[in-house]
């Protein structure tokens, strides 16, 4: 699997880049610009388009993948589930958070490869997802016991 890391930003580029070698990606092109992506796209055989940082910054990259008709993933770390929506409605292929562990990577690019999109709940931090835990055991704790949710 080709990946086409696009994104202005370099110190974005650096992180990602690492995130994805953690992941098994072995063939990882870099695009710092839109007119090196349009050239990458073309060059590539089923590549995947992997951008990110500020959105709508990135919105641009993922046009650029949509025009080409090739997959793109979002990653962004600053308010995820909005940025998700956007990048979606632009066409993306899946929008997760940039701290997405590299396993998780690995999976949400296998299934872009094979035509799925990811879900959302990988936006959902380790942190966010505890937290809502430890809420809804709360809830759960002061209800009656007749009607206490199985958690």
């Amino acid at each position: 699997m080709t990946i086409i890391l696009a994104a202005a930003s370099e110190s974005f580029r650096e992180r990602v880049h690492e995130r994805l070698l953690e992941a098994g990606c072995e063939t990882i092109r870099v695009a710092a610009s839109l007119s090196a992506l349009e050239s990458g796209v073309r060059e590539c055989v089923n590549p995947t388009v992997v951008t990110g940082g500020d959105w709508p910054s990135s919105r641009p990259f993922v046009r650029v993948a949509v025009r080409e008709s090739v997959p793109a993933i979002v990653l962004s770390g600053v308010a995820p589930a909005s940025v998700a929506r956007a990048a979606l409605a632009a066409g993306a292929r899946g929008a997760l958070d940039a701290e997405i562990s590299a396993t998780a990577l690995a999976a949400a690019l296998a299934a872009v490869q094979a035509g799925l999109t990811p879900g959302l709940s990988p936006l959902v931090s380790n942190r966010s997802w505890h937290s809502w835990r430890a809420a809804r055991r709360t809830k759960a704790s002061l209800a009656p016991s007749a009607c206490r949710p199985i958690l």
